[in-house]
């Protein structure tokens, strides 16, 4: 990708604005797995563990005082500004990295590294700064100061600097993070949003709750999840045991759990399994490939198998567990049986831990719940913030 980035207008009018009003391969045992009545289950692990044999990753430390109402201003973080798409809040920063709130791709997190803030005038600016700071940062054994970053772009006028102090208005452009550790570049990300004020009504004295509560639906939400999916048992059954385990060891995990049971459910996720696998997208292509060979003889030529092995092991399934060897040549003739037969559990189970952090599919179903969670805490709410909304 090769774009020339132009230099921004710094009175160009962002539209960016507060709003004042806010809302509350596979073997045959495995087919024979997929075509079994009731829920199937195939764990990414060759043995079933019994639940208290799985190991259970540890809580994670953080202050259990946040239960405490206080109208304190927090003394661990500062928020500088926030990011906001459409006028709904995005993210919060502050001097050592920023915490995401409802988002579709993951759900909300804690980012925990040092950043420097800059607005590009469009988005093919930013992605040509983003390609740029990809090739830079390539060789791992390089160092790339970040002065050579504001020499390629700042100083010839690509770019402006935002400054990490309280913002008083929104700054124009598209918001751009250069990541690094000390002097030097690490990485860098392109944000949906822009950059605004934080809200005159923000409760600066629920920061560090705001913090440990995502910090905590993080660990929570790929805790069961994981046993979920290595244990074979319903996502309630492990709701309900590990709620046994941690309700006397954590107060902040335990009111987790009961907000967790209204939606933590197999149907829900069999729902979701369904809904973020582009199954629309699938289909076409199937299609396509039908329409080359229309015929059930022309279909049993090693010139459709070789067509249809090449789809099923493309880019197109980046992320996704690899449908080839379970779709047949038989399954040409109706693609939305097959989806409706074998997108379910057991093919989100064939998820591993490998593949899970570079999966858009796995983040999408996890990041649900996530969101769902933080919604029932009501925190963003109460601490006069305006989230994204999440489809039910």
């Amino acid at each position: 990708m090769s774009m020339n980035p132009q230099k921004p207008s710094l009175m160009q009018n962002m539209n960016v604005s507060r709003k004042k009003t806010f809302g509350k391969p596979t073997s045959k045992s495995i087919l024979d797995l997929a075509n079994m009545t009731g829920i199937p289950r195939m764990p990414p692990i060759p043995k079933k563990v019994p639940l208290s044999e799985v190991s259970v990753d540890p809580v994670p430390k953080v202050s259990e005082q946040v239960a405490t109402p206080t109208t304190v201003p927090s003394t661990r973080f500062n928020p500088f500004f926030m990011s906001q798409k459409d006028e709904m809040d995005g993210s919060i920063y502050y001097d050592g990295g920023h915490i995401r709130l409802i988002y579709e791709d993951g759900g909300p997190d804690v980012f925990d590294y040092d950043s420097l803030y800059f607005s590009f005038p469009s988005e093919n600016a930013a992605k040509s700064a983003q390609l740029w700071v990809s090739n830079q940062t390539k060789d791992q054994t390089k160092k790339v100061h970040f002065n050579e970053f504001k020499s390629e772009f700042q100083q010839k006028g690509y770019c402006i600097e935002i400054p990490k102090v309280k913002l008083q208005e929104p700054i124009a452009g598209i918001f751009f993070e250069l990541i690094v550790n000390g002097n030097n570049i690490i990485g860098s990300h392109v944000s949906r949003g822009g950059v605004v004020p934080i809200a005159t009504d923000f409760k600066y004295e629920k920061m560090d709750e705001l913090y440990d509560t995502v910090k905590n639906i993080d660990w929570f939400t790929n805790e069961i999840i994981k046993q979920f999916m290595n244990s074979g048992l319903t996502l309630s059954n492990v709701l309900e045991s590990l709620k046994l385990m941690y309700e006397k060891k954590s107060p902040l995990i335990a009111k987790l759990f009961e907000f967790a049971i209204p939606f933590f459910t197999d149907d829900m996720i069999t729902k979701l399994i369904k809904r973020f696998f582009p199954e629309n997208h699938f289909i076409g292509e199937i299609s396509k490939i039908k329409d080359q060979f229309p015929s059930l003889e022309q279909q049993q030529l090693p010139e459709c198998q070789l067509a249809l092995h090449t789809f099923l092991t493309s880019d197109f399934f980046f992320g996704y567990p690899t449908l080839d060897g379970i779709f047949q040549i038989n399954d040409l003739t109706d693609p939305q049986k097959f989806i409706d037969d074998h997108i379910n559990i057991a093919y989100f189970c064939r998820i591993d831990s490998a593949m899970q952090e570079n999966s858009i599919y796995f983040m999408r179903v996890i990041g649900y719940f996530k969101n769902q969670l933080l919604q029932a805490t009501h925190l963003l709410q109460d601490m006069g913030l305006n989230p994204m909304h999440i489809a039910e």
